[in-house]
Parts: structure tokens; sequence; C-alpha cells
């Protein structure tokens, strides 16, 4: 039997959204590349490309 000893600590829990940072320091788009292969795969589906669905994931 196993016994749950961990205690839910919102104390040292912050509400900030992290952030992808390359090593250089500049942050990453994925945001935007994922916005627009999700329009892209829209678009080929539109078009009836049996591609769409990989594109979209």
């Amino acid at each position: 039997m196993q016994y749950n000893t961990t205690k839910c600590i919102d104390e040292n829990q912050d509400n900030k959204t992290l952030k992808d940072m390359t090593k250089s320091g500049k942050q990453r788009p994925w945001r935007e590349k994922k916005i627009d292969n999700v329009s892209y795969a829209d678009i080929l589906e539109i078009l009836k490309i049996k591609k769409a669905f990989n594109v979209k994931q």
C-alpha cells in the first residue's frame, strides 16, 4: 500500500508563463510556427490532400 505524503504547496508556485529560450538567449517563435502549421493544414484539408492530418499534428 502506498501513502501519498506530498502536500499541496501553493506558496512556491507562481503563475508566470514559461518561455522557450535558445542557448544564445533568443526566444523561440514556436507559437507562431504552430499557428502557421494549423492554418496550412486547414488549407490542405480544403484541397482534400491526404497529408493534411500529418501536418496538423
